[in-house]
Order: structure tokens, then C-alpha cells, then sequence
């Protein structure tokens, strides 16, 4: 197990569950985080052992038994899915993506 921190500062450490519309960074705390791992998995030479990687949302919570087998399942079957998983079926984007560009 490799640990790593990406030592955000407190400016850069945002989610503001307001949303968009208060705040245009309001996930700029997640998005760091994302690009320290994209970053990490090409900068720590992993990238030249792997042809992809998986990363799955902090807050994300598995809710079915044994996702992961499904998981692997599923990237055998798909293995060019750039993106594997449900609809988005929330409404947590609905009040300001009409004000986010194209």
C-alpha cells in the first residue's frame, strides 16, 4: 500500500455544498485531489506498467455485495470504457447547469 497526500492548502480545499451558483470553485477540493492522482499515476511511473487505472470518488459508497467482481467483470468485457457505471440519476446539478458553458 502506497500513501501519498496531495497537501492541499486551505484555499485549494473547497467543496462548498451550496453549489455552483454560490461559488464557482465550489468543487475545487475534489477536483485537486483528482488531478494529484492522475498526476501521481504518470509522474510515479506507474502509468508505463498499466494501461488504466481506477479511481473511485472519495465519498462514493459501494451500495451492492461484491461490486468490485462486477467490476473487473466488466472491464474484461469493455476494456476501451473510458467511464463504467450508472446514470447519474440525482438532481444535485439541476439548479445551475444551465450557467456551466458547454
Amino acid at each position: 500500500v502506497l500513501v501519498r497526500a496531495a497537501n492541499l492548502t486551505a484555499a485549494e480545499d473547497v467543496y462548498d455544498s451550496r453549489g455552483y451558483a454560490v461559488r464557482k470553485d465550489w468543487v475545487n477540493g475534489p477536483n485537486k485531489v483528482f488531478r494529484f492522482v492522475l498526476r501521481s499515476f504518470f509522474d510515479g511511473g506507474y502509468a508505463s506498467n498499466y494501461s488504466s487505472f481506477f479511481f473511485m470518488e472519495l465519498d462514493a459508497v459501494p451500495l451492492q455485495a461484491f461490486w468490485l467482481d462486477q467490476f473487473a467483470r466488466e472491464a474484461l468485457c469493455y476494456p476501451t470504457a473510458a467511464i463504467r457505471g450508472s446514470r447519474y440519476l440525482g438532481d444535485s446539478w439541476d439548479m445551475f447547469s444551465h450557467l456551466m458553458a458547454d
